[in-house]
């Protein structure tokens, strides 16, 4: 059971660093929501 919460919070991890990247690389996107 510990091993899935594990994996779960390294998933969530992987999510939330692809998206903070992704911003970072990316200072278009803001405008592309905004658009």
């Amino acid at each position: 059971m510990g091993a899935a919460r594990v994996a779960m919070a390294v998933m969530v991890a992987g999510v939330v660093g692809a998206a903070a990247t992704l911003m970072c690389l990316l200072p278009g996107f803001d405008s592309f929501f905004e658009w």
